[in-house]
């Protein structure tokens, strides 16, 4: 699916790394560790409100609402989440009903089937793709099927359903051992129209969604927390004056934007050529973001 290019200094990295969200989230969770902090598992934001002093949240925790004291709110809560909602930012674009798709993890074991490859069978209009993946077992894939004429929601609902359909779909005996989790999926293309509103922010798909293709998305998101991060950090330890936080929305805004619209090219040239192959030119990449367009930027 990605052709071959062999490393070089600029670019040492060519090959796309695809990670699960259950190994991604505990990678984070052991660096936060090392700097004394947790996440409170079980604990839902209901509101908060802000002021010039700081935000008060309201957080439900086992059933009880408690309030919390804090200088700043940033919403990494994905793109159903409250932050954005309170904080009144828009979040305008578009849901393509002509991308969709179930997607999951499941565990099997198919005849010929190696796991060095990513193996894709059919087409966008009706097929599947299974790629291996050990964090799930040693018969463990992501699949995903694509196709218009089926029923993407019953087949979702319905284990059933979903392992009669990847058995049609691919030419070699299956043999099933669980279905770990499933999700239909239709791709949205959206975005705020600012990043922040006072003392909150907003970051990853809580900021922006769009097409996996090009495989922007964790990649965005970090960059957000990292442009953010180290600005609050300077701010609250008194080393910068607060309005330089608003040059996160300043510099973030354009990235974004750009981004938004080159994954939504190559995923109209998709569904035109259906070729998959992904052609991953340097923007792609992302090495060459910059902010020298930043008004904190002296050249």
């Amino acid at each position: 699916m990605v052709p071959h290019s062999e490393p070089t200094p600029a670019i040492p990295f060519h090959t796309p790394k695809l990670m699960g969200q259950q190994l991604l989230d505990v990678i984070l969770r052991r660096h936060l560790e090392k700097f004394s902090c947790s996440v409170e598992m079980g604990t839902e934001l209901r509101s908060f409100e802000q002021s010039d002093e700081g935000v008060i949240a309201v957080l439900a925790k086992n059933g009880t609402l408690e309030t919390f004291n804090t200088n700043w709110v940033v919403g990494a809560d994905g793109a159903k989440g409250i932050v954005r909602k309170q904080l009144g930012l828009t979040f305008l674009g578009e849901t393509r009903d002509d991308v969709r798709m179930v997607m999951g993890d499941i565990r099997l074991h198919g005849v010929g089937l190696d796991r060095a490859h990513w193996h894709r069978f059919g087409s966008f209009k009706l097929g599947t793709s299974l790629r291996p993946t050990d964090e799930i077992a040693e018969d463990g894939w992501q699949f995903m099927i694509f196709g218009g004429d089926l029923d993407l929601t019953k087949l979702a609902q319905s284990e059933e359903l979903l392992f009669e359909t990847i058995a049609s779909l691919i030419p070699t005996e299956i043999t099933f051992n669980k279905l770990v989790w499933v999700s239909e999926f239709r791709a949205n293309i959206r975005m705020v129209n600012k990043f922040s509103e006072g003392r909150g922010f907003v970051v990853g798909d809580a900021a922006h969604v769009h097409s996996p293709t090009g495989g922007q998305g964790l990649n965005s998101g970090i960059q957000d927390a990292f442009n953010l991060g180290w600005k609050i950090a300077l701010v609250e330890k008194g080393l910068a004056d607060k309005s330089l936080l608003e040059t996160y929305n300043a510099e973030r805004l354009p990235v974004i934007s750009e981004m938004l619209e080159m994954t939504t090219t190559i995923l109209n040239q998709f569904l035109k050529t259906n070729d998959l192959t992904a052609r991953r030119g340097p923007i792609l990449f992302m090495l060459g973001i910059n902010c020298r367009f930043s008004n904190i930027v002296l050249d």
